[in-house]
């Protein structure tokens, strides 16, 4: 499904459309060269005090992604992956806000591998409404530029042709599944090793850390993809990674929760499991079952 301009039905979709075609053109003009610059590896990085990676670019890009926020959400908070947030204890008190993560893949650019990505999330009152994750090293130049709207769909942006609606994989058989597992750290997966293991050993394969927008978007893109990524389990990710891409996976037809299958919410969305809703409950229970302390048996 292709969207035109000027066809438009969805509520405040004009509108919404119009601020992601802005996006992507800054995205395209103000990023980019300064993730070019840090892939060429000019760019030292540094632990923070949580233990995590952080280099120039994550600051520069930040920056920059705030001053193309206010062009037309003007004084809306903006709460960014390095500010001084404790993610732990977070509370967002604002009725409306964004948060963004200006450099998802710190470790992938220190090891000069182009898997990485900048990403932004609009909540207003608990949910998310609009999203957008950036892939600057997306194959086919030009196509890595994707946004979700609550109510209307999930898109990637094709150059000559438009928006291009996405949709999750059909897949049911959770044996032909290909899952996908992100966390800070490897410590993030440790604390969730039973639940990790047993979603790896009932599925057919398996990747780690490849990040979350990258992750999240193959996931979306599912159905019209040559080998489609069917479930993505979350360890310890902060809202800045899980919230953009909770929108464009359930507008792109799938399902989001914590790992036992609850609601996710702005306080809520740290350990998420991500599906194409068909095969959501059954991974889900994989987490129940440890809790019982039960045997599964593949």
């Amino acid at each position: 499904m292709r969207h035109r301009r000027g066809k438009e039905n969805m509520n405040n979709a004009p509108d919404f459309f119009l601020i992601a075609r802005k996006m992507k053109a800054a995205f395209e003009k103000r990023l980019r060269p300064l993730f070019e610059k840090a892939l060429l590896g000019k760019q030292a990085l540094k632990k923070k005090k949580d233990g995590e990676m952080v280099g120039w670019l994550d600051g520069a890009s930040g920056k920059e992604m705030k001053s193309i926020i206010a062009e037309d959400f003007p004084g809306c908070p903006v709460l960014s992956e390095e500010g001084k947030h404790d993610w732990r204890k977070w509370s967002p008190r604002a009725e409306k806000f964004f948060v963004i993560d200006p450099c998802d893949g710190t470790h992938n650019i220190g090891t000069l591998t182009p898997m990485c990505g900048a990403m932004l999330a609009l909540v207003e009152r608990g949910d998310v409404k609009f999203s957008v994750i950036w892939l600057p090293f997306y194959p086919l130049r030009h196509r890595g530029f994707y946004f979700a709207l609550r109510g209307g769909g999930a898109w990637q942006h094709i150059p000559g042709e438009g928006w291009r609606r996405l949709a999750v994989s059909q897949k049911r058989d959770i044996k032909e599944v290909f899952v996908w597992l992100e966390g800070a750290r490897n410590e993030t997966f440790g604390r969730e090793l039973a639940f990790n293991l047993r979603a790896i050993i009932a599925t057919r394969r398996a990747r780690f850390g490849m990040s979350s927008c990258w992750s999240g978007t193959r996931l979306a893109s599912g159905k019209s993809l040559p080998m489609s990524i069917d479930v993505l389990i979350s360890n310890g990710n902060k809202p800045t990674d899980n919230l953009p891409l909770v929108l464009l996976v359930e507008e792109a037809g799938g399902k989001v929760t914590d790992h036992c299958g609850r609601k996710w919410s702005p306080e809520n969305c740290s350990d998420l499991v991500f599906s194409n809703g068909h095969l959501h409950d059954y991974v889900t229970a994989l987490k129940l079952l440890r809790r019982e302390q039960r045997v599964i048996r593949i």
